[in-house]
């Protein structure tokens, strides 16, 4: 984990966002693009990094300047990154907690290696094609059906109406 990096994408991503526009209007940005399911997460990872960010500048001189970034809309990025790159050096527990919530890992709802993820979906599928070879072909059909994982029973239904 890179802190420098981690740190930046905590200010410019997180917590720029928040304090110039709020939770409220991150969740009606988010809601315009995606969903109002991925928007409540996007809050909710927001306030989570802001409340342990802001505990990281608890001391009372510390407390200062977070709080004037906050009520300034972000004034002193550069100060609160660098910063926060030396309180996330300090502290890995946090710069862990913290990595693990702007960077979330990979899991069972990915298929390995493919990058796609599925997230918040009641009802969603992704069928990895890589190395699928469809020249000329035409009419294809693929549908594709996973369990869940108490059962793992998968069924894929490849059909080439042209073979």
């Amino acid at each position: 984990m890179d802190i420098p990096v981690l740190a930046t994408t905590v200010v410019a991503n997180f917590l720029l966002p928040y304090v110039k526009m709020g939770a409220e209007k991150i969740a009606s940005e988010v809601t315009k693009h995606a969903s109002e399911i991925i928007a409540e997460d996007a809050v909710q990872v927001t306030e989570s990094v802001w409340q342990k960010v802001k505990s990281l500048f608890a001391s009372e001189g510390d407390e200062n300047i977070i709080d004037r970034f906050e009520t300034t809309g972000g004034k002193g990025e550069d100060l609160v990154t660098e910063m926060l790159t030396e309180k996330l050096e300090n502290n890995q527990e946090i710069a862990t907690e913290l990595n693990d919530l702007v960077n979330p890992s990979s899991d069972s709802n990915t298929t390995a290696g493919s990058g796609a993820s599925i997230m918040k979906a009641h009802i969603a599928s992704i069928v990895d094609l890589r190395n699928a070879n469809f020249s000329n072909s035409s009419n294809v059909n693929i549908t594709g059906i996973s369990t869940t994982a108490s059962d793992s029973s998968e069924s894929v239904d490849k059909n080439d109406n042209d073979s």
